[in-house]
C-alpha cells in the first residue's frame, strides 16, 4: 500500500499545493498557528520535488509565496445594500495576495471572526501577521489604509 503525495500540477493544481494554500489562509484568518505549521510541514516534505522541478509545482510555489508573505486580510461587516463603496475601496488598490471578506450581520462565525462584530453601519478591519488595526469606519479610511500598505496594523 502506497499513499502518494502528488506535488506536480497537472490539468488540476496539486491537492497538496491547494491544501497548503488553504491552511495558510485559514491559519492567518483565524489566528490558528497549527494550520500554518501544517502547511509549512507540507512544503518541507515536498521541498525536494519543488527544487527538482519548480515549473511543475506552481500551486506549491504559490503556497510558498503565501507562507513567506501572507498578505493582508480585510474583514468588512455590514449589510449587502451598504457595501458598494466598500467594494470600490477594495478594488481601487488591487493586491493579489489580499484576502477580503464581506460578512453580513447575523452570520455564524468562528470565535476569531465573531470578535469583529457587525455594527449599525459597515465597519472594516485590516489585519496583517495575525494582528488587526482598530476598526475602520469609512471606505475612505479603508482606501487610505490599503494605500499605506497596512503596515501599521496592530491590535
Amino acid at each position: 500500500v502506497q499513499r502518494p503525495k502528488p506535488a506536480h500540477d497537472d490539468a488540476l493544481p496539486s491537492g497538496n499545493g491547494m491544501a497548503a494554500q488553504a491552511m495558510l489562509r485559514l491559519g492567518h484568518l483565524l489566528g490558528e498557528t497549527r494550520y500554518i505549521a501544517a502547511a509549512e510541514d507540507t512544503l518541507r516534505a515536498l521541498w525536494g520535488v519543488i527544487e527538482e522541478s519548480p515549473w511543475a509545482c506552481g500551486s506549491l510555489l504559490d503556497a510558498l509565496e503565501l507562507a513567506l508573505e501572507p498578505g493582508p486580510i480585510v474583514i468588512v461587516r455590514g449589510r449587502e445594500a451598504e457595501l458598494a463603496d466598500w467594494r470600490a475601496a477594495l478594488q481601487a488598490d488591487l493586491d493579489p495576495r489580499r484576502l477580503a471578506l464581506l460578512i453580513p450581520p447575523g452570520a455564524e462565525l468562528p470565535p476569531a471572526l465573531a470578535d469583529r462584530p457587525a455594527r449599525a453601519t459597515p465597519v472594516a478591519w485590516l489585519c496583517e501577521d495575525m494582528c488587526c488595526r482598530p476598526p475602520l469606519t469609512s471606505p475612505e479610511a479603508l482606501r487610505e489604509a490599503l494605500a499605506a500598505g497596512g503596515r501599521e496594523a496592530r491590535h
